[in-house]
């Protein structure tokens, strides 16, 4: 703190002390002045996680399974279950994984099933029949046949397998 030329001159005279002193008191200061700021910026950021932690949007992937499985069957219950992937319950299969594996385990989703035989094939529509079908589990099935206008368009072939699936 003290240049050579200062220590020359022992004892100190008091404007040198002075001088010396006030140098002394603005680094601490100044040193202060950083350790408010970092402490401040501390500060901040466990406002803003504790903000965050405090307003952070719930999922429906944080509830238990069984719930979420109930909220599934209450949706899927306004409407007759078809085998169309847009449908209920095709189609919470496509949301996500976690989604399809509530889905999938959920026999009540699976117990009711609405089937249109429309022209195309019946092979893919039995097999996904069978998936449906023991998704079920061993709950009563209720199982709807409808044949639309042009049935007979169907892949008379692939008609036995289907009704195979649903003995």
């Amino acid at each position: 703190m003290r240049t050579t030329a200062q220590l020359d001159e022992y004892p100190p005279t008091e404007s040198q002390d002075l001088a010396t002193i006030v140098e002394i008191q603005r680094r601490q200061l100044h040193l202060l002045r950083l350790e408010n700021d970092g402490l401040r910026m501390q500060s901040d950021h466990v406002a803003t996680r504790h903000w965050r932690a405090q307003t952070r949007r719930l999922s429906i992937l944080d509830l238990p399974v069984e719930i979420t499985a109930a909220i599934f069957q209450h949706c899927c219950s306004d409407s007759r279950p078809t085998v169309a992937p847009r449908d209920c319950p095709l189609l919470l299969l496509r949301v996500c994984r976690s989604w399809h594996a509530i889905a999938v385990s959920t026999p009540g989703l699976w117990s009711d099933i609405d089937i249109q035989l429309r022209g195309g094939d019946i092979s893919a529509l039995a097999r996904v029949v069978d998936s449906w079908l023991h998704r079920a589990g061993a709950l009563p099935l209720t199982i709807s046949l409808e044949a639309a206008d042009n049935w007979r368009r169907v892949d008379a072939p692939a008609l036995p397998s289907l009704l195979e699936t649903l003995q």
